[in-house]
């Protein structure tokens, strides 16, 4: 979905993905640093748009700042889909229904 958007000669649409993809890199370091510090703090230095210094003294994402970017039907078409998996699923479950391949022993 992206390799075309930077083949192309558009560069204000471009600039708009690569910024969208920093942004999206940026979050998801600070998101993992609790857990990989070193790690995060590595790829975080090498950020061409970073907004601190270092990635021990960035904020924590706050998700009230991520409410832009909520799409409320796609929302709705998630939770059909998950409401129709767990129906077909009770489903399977009420009437006893066996997978129609046999396990086969290794």
């Amino acid at each position: 979905m992206i390799k075309p958007i930077f083949k192309s000669n558009d560069k204000k649409q471009i600039n708009y993905t690569s910024s969208i993809l920093w942004h999206s890199l940026d979050i998801s370091l600070r998101l993992i640093h609790p857990i990989m510090p070193f790690i995060t703090e590595e790829l975080y230095q090498r950020i061409p748009h970073k907004k601190f210094e270092s990635i021990c003294i960035s904020e924590f994402p706050d998700a009230n700042l991520l409410s832009e970017f909520e799409d409320d039907d796609s929302i709705k078409k998630i939770n059909y889909l998950i409401n129709a998996v767990k129906t077909i699923r009770s489903i399977k479950m009420n009437l006893d229904y066996k997978n129609s391949k046999p396990k086969s022993k290794i």
